[in-house]
């Protein structure tokens, strides 16, 4: 029983359950840009491991079996096409389950008719995303699944490999306070939720965690001596490299590690270097094969296509970094309020929100696990916060310069979403400096933290499926 009640485990069978109902409970093609990923994860499933160039106008794709074309683009308009006014409760988003009953139960055959379509901004990324749906699909196959049970199949695969990476995650930290900070962050809701769907974000969710744990348990002391301690940081580094560019700034955290825990003064630098060299050059060989995809993202705004060119973009920011701050500000302070939501929990393409209530409690369980964990030392603390800021500026820019016209005045397309790599590590950093430290008894851990992470996950799930059905 005290097995059960460390930090892994609670969070292997709490999140196990809330993967299982959201798969259970979400239709396909209602998570946001779900559609995109599982082309891209159809077309590796069959060994076409990067997107070709399939319409000068649009971009970059490939073709994919027109049943699952039809299913994934079936939910994708329902779930656009519904009223997001309305209270959760007064909703039935999911309303045509004849049509989801009809194109789910067509068989799943790569031989047959297929579709060309594209998806542009799931092409910009590395294969290794989508390698666990990818296996899921040719599961499939061999099991001669129809649409919906392919879906299904790659769906649980992917969350299985996000419980795998986490539950690994919490097993590094196991003796450090901080655990649950990645336990609570691990079970927030919308991570949860992206964990459940077809999306590349998964795996930088769940690799931004393993990072951080990874920095943490090496700061405090090395694992298992040193071959073991280099070859986890080597690979926790460069899955890593192989998320989304934006979230390199997160490799400045290997400076925090102490040199002794990597073999000494010398070779621990040498190991550190290395560890932040090598995926840096691993990142930007993906930049350079995805640059055509890339450079194709300005026609996801089609209207605005023309005044949308990043090389101008980046030359008017750095011309003028006086005005691009203040670019920041204004896009703080249009959305800074939705990036909240976005964090705790914003479901799908119909954007059901988790209740003001459930957000509430889930802050509250960030600031607590934040400032119990133990604190960094200042310098190490500020370097925290470079990182975290680092990505932060990373995500703003980037959607910046691929989806604003040349000097606009703020950016927009920036989701709470994509701060869930780098939460802990803001967090960490920032509680450190805050003369604030909460005790709480270790027996009382678990119920301080994990029980109501369970409470708020469960009750988000709740909510997604009353709006549902």
């Amino acid at each position: 029983m005290g097995r059960l009640l460390t930090a892994h485990w609670m969070f292997a069978i709490i999140a196990a359950v809330g993967c299982a109902l959201f798969i259970v409970i979400t239709p396909a093609g209602y998570g946001l840009d779900e559609q995109s990923h599982v082309y891209r994860a159809e077309q590796i499933s069959e060994g076409i491991w990067w997107a070709q160039l399939v319409d000068l106008a649009e971009g970059w794709g490939g073709d994919v079996p027109k049943t699952l074309y039809d299913y994934e683009q079936s939910g994708w308009l329902q779930s656009n096409s519904v009223d997001r006014s309305k209270e959760f409760y007064e909703r039935s988003d999911a309303f045509d389950a004849t049509a989801r009953r009809h194109f789910g139960a067509r068989p799943y055959d790569v031989d047959g008719a297929r579709v060309t379509t594209d998806f542009v901004n799931s092409a910009v990324y590395s294969p290794v995303p989508y390698l666990p749906a990818a296996a899921g699909f040719v599961i499939a196959r061999v099991v001669h699944a129809d649409v919906a049970g392919a879906l299904t199949i790659a769906r649980v695969l992917n969350a299985l490999v996000y419980l795998v990476i986490v539950f690994a995650a919490l097993l590094l930290v196991r003796d450090l306070v901080s655990r649950w900070l990645i336990l609570v962050i691990a079970l927030l809701p919308e991570v949860v939720f992206q964990s459940s769907v077809i999306t590349a974000d998964t795996f930088s969710d769940a690799g931004g965690l393993l990072f951080t744990a990874v920095v943490l348990r090496l700061m405090s002391h090395p694992i298992r001596g040193l071959r073991t301690s280099t070859a986890v940081l080597g690979l926790a580094a460069l899955a890593l490299a192989v998320m989304k560019p934006s979230y390199a700034p997160l490799l400045l955290l290997i400076l925090a590690i102490p040199a002794r825990n990597l073999g000494g003064t010398l070779s621990g630098w040498i190991t550190k270097a290395a560890a932040i060299v090598v995926p840096l050059v691993v990142t930007a060989g993906v930049y350079l094969i995805t640059a055509g995809p890339s450079a194709d993202l300005v026609y996801q705004r089609a209207d605005l296509a023309a005044q949308i060119v990043p090389a101008e973009q980046l030359r008017h920011v750095l011309t003028d970094p006086i005005g691009f701050a203040g670019v920041i500000i204004r896009t703080i302070t249009i959305f800074g309020d939705s990036w909240r939501v976005g964090i705790v929990g914003l479901f799908g393409y119909d954007t059901i929100e988790v209740p003001e209530p459930l957000k509430i409690i889930a802050m509250a369980l960030l600031l607590i696990s934040g400032l119990r964990a133990a604190k960094l030392r200042p310098r190490t603390a500020l370097l925290w916060l470079v990182a975290a800021l680092g990505v932060f500026l990373a995500v703003i820019g980037a959607l910046y310069l691929t989806f604003m016209p040349v000097g606009a005045i703020y950016a927009s397309g920036v989701q709470g979403r994509y701060f869930l790599p780098m939460l802990a590590v803001a967090i960490l950093g920032l509680s450190s400096l805050l003369p604030v430290y909460v005790a709480v008894p270790r027996r009382w851990e678990p119920l301080v933290f994990a029980v109501p992470a369970a409470f708020v996950l469960v009750c988000s799930v709740a909510v997604y499926a009353i709006a549902l059905y």
